[in-house]
């Protein structure tokens, strides 16, 4: 949702949970779906694909087994993202993943030639009345030709001795993350709350460096959002209410996506003119 009012257009989803099927069902009635991502392969060709793989192997509420636990699904997304070599990724987890998978994840992308930012982003600094901290991980790369014959996109990956020695970069890439601070360029002032997360691929060493833009939680007053009471745990007679708070648990603010997608759409936008040489 928050992708589309940045002015995206969804074209395939994959889920598995028979109630978060029919919420997507009801807002996205023609939009191709799939119902089990470990069985889904070559989906059609995307410009971008986004994600939320499960947290619960990186939740500091859990045992934080990360790869090791069967729920990690990373390696499914990467392999969707192989097959189909969108020019961007989203991929979205709680900040538990910061010491368990991150830096893999991160290494995963670039090997497969995306410039890689990852944003540590608050409900709160888009005005919410909650904290609800979460880490979007964007990559982009130009993916020349965009799809074979066959349907599938080409294969644009460095070699391996390239990526050991560490001279390959990206051709044509940026920093969103750039984008995000240039205010005195862009007029763009980077919400209360946020931080980011800039991470590079260095031979199997530590690929995270923390810089903060602003206190993470802080809310900005004059967007702050007006909501319906709360009507707390033990109310009685709202339907399916465990169905819903677990789909509201699993969820992403629409709002954070949005801001995303609209850097996205910015520096999306400003690749394709300096393409077209203007």
């Amino acid at each position: 949702m928050g992708l589309e009012r940045a002015g995206m257009q969804c074209e395939w989803q994959v889920e598995n949970d028979p109630f978060c099927i029919e919420v997507l069902e009801k807002h996205w009635p023609n939009t191709r779906r799939y119902k089990d991502v470990t069985t889904t392969t070559y989906p059609p060709a995307v410009d971008l694909i986004c994600g939320g793989f499960p947290c619960q192997p990186h939740s500091l509420a859990g045992k934080r087994r990360g790869k090791e636990d069967s729920r990690d699904l990373w390696q499914e997304f990467l392999r969707i993202i192989q097959e189909v070599r969108p020019n961007w990724v989203i991929g979205e987890n709680v900040p538990g993943i910061d010491t368990t998978i991150l830096a893999s994840v991160c290494a995963d992308l670039e090997g497969e030639g995306y410039s890689v930012t990852v944003f540590g982003l608050t409900a709160a600094s888009q005005g919410a009345p909650h904290i609800r901290e979460r880490r979007f991980i964007v990559g982009y790369s130009q993916h020349d030709g965009l799809t074979s014959p066959d349907g599938e996109r080409e294969k644009t990956k460095p070699s391996e001795q390239e990526r050991t020695e560490g001279q390959w970069k990206p051709e044509g890439t940026g920093s969103i993350q750039s984008v995000a601070n240039a205010d005195n360029a862009r007029s763009r002032t980077p919400r209360h709350g946020t931080q980011s997360i800039r991470t590079q691929a260095n031979k199997g060493q530590d690929r995270q460096s923390l810089s903060r833009v602003s206190g993470c939680g802080e809310r900005p007053r004059s967007t702050h959002w007006k909501v319906e009471p709360n009507v707390g745990r033990v109310a009685h007679g709202v339907p399916r209410r465990v169905d819903r708070l677990r789909a509201l648990g699993n969820a992403v603010v629409p709002q954070v996506a949005e801001y995303i997608g609209n850097m996205i759409m910015e520096v999306d936008g400003e690749y394709k003119s300096n393409d077209d040489g203007v």
